[in-house]
């Protein structure tokens, strides 16, 4: 397509003709307002493809448009892992046969069947002869020292609690977890008619209480325990096998009962 050249003010004027000068009154198009017009689209135009030149972005031989492409390095890298990959092979004489000469970081995969497992081997630079990755030629057990793979329990195995080389997913964890949170026992002593106390299994804290029937509750660890002068502060802390003391007021005396309800968290 042949180069359009520039639309110039004194081309406009000439293929426009006019005489005079605008005449508002006049009901029906005039030569000077029309050449106006055309210059107007002609200016939007070229601003609009000087905006659209600023924002675009050069196409450069051997890349697409966009931010995928590969940095040389990165394509180099995965250059060198197709170039080193020697293939799949069904013993290792047959590897050997096909691969008798190997360089630093050929490797290559020996699968006997169905019934075995796929061993990588590398090439041994230093004894020239293709050896197993490790032991085996397959990724370790894991152990509470080293990492590799480790088996999932199942549900069974996870409830029973005595398979130590099985590991639970991570909703197994939090279920167990949280089933052992769950079973928490309290023995409930009465001491007089407006005090009892709590026998604590394990160690923590009571974050928060609610009471009804009565007002004023007080608590203290242990009988040689001193109740707050003031109003309870919680947290209130406590250890495995303490007594919590709780003592408070009732709201009738002469319906003396009241439900207490102690928010508590253990360590």
């Amino acid at each position: 397509m042949a180069q359009i050249p520039p639309i110039e003010d004194t081309y406009i004027d000439d293929i426009i003709k006019t005489q005079g000068v605008y005449n508002p009154n006049l009901n029906k198009t005039q030569g000077i307002k029309l050449r106006e017009l055309v210059k107007l689209l002609r200016d939007r135009l070229e601003q609009e493809a000087a905006g659209l030149s600023d924002g675009k972005v050069d196409k450069q031989t051997g890349y697409q448009l966009s931010q995928e492409n590969y940095s040389p390095e990165e394509k180099s890298k995965l250059g060198g892992l197709r170039e080193h990959f020697r293939g799949y092979y069904v013993t290792v004489a047959a590897l050997t046969a096909a691969v008798s000469t190997g360089t630093v970081g050929d490797y290559a995969f020996v699968d006997q069947g169905a019934a075995a497992d796929a061993q990588l081997y590398i090439w041994d630079s230093n004894d020239n002869k293709w050896v197993l990755s490790s032991a085996g030629g397959s990724i370790a057990e894991a152990t509470e020292q080293n990492p590799g793979i480790i088996a999932l329990a199942t549900i069974a195995q996870a409830l029973a609690r005595t398979d130590d080389e099985r590991a639970m997913t991570a909703l197994k964890t939090i279920s167990l977890i949280l089933d052992e949170k769950k079973l928490v026992s309290y023995q409930i002593a009465p001491v007089s008619l407006n005090e009892v106390s709590i026998l604590m299994e394990n160690a923590g804290q009571v974050n928060s209480a609610l009471i009804a029937g009565a007002s004023n509750l007080k608590l203290k660890a242990g009988l040689s325990g001193i109740y707050p002068s003031g109003n309870q502060v919680y947290p209130f802390a406590y250890v495995a096998g303490d007594r919590v003391f709780m003592t408070y007021n009732y709201d009738d005396l002469n319906n003396a009962s009241c439900n207490i309800k102690l928010k508590c968290k253990d360590n």
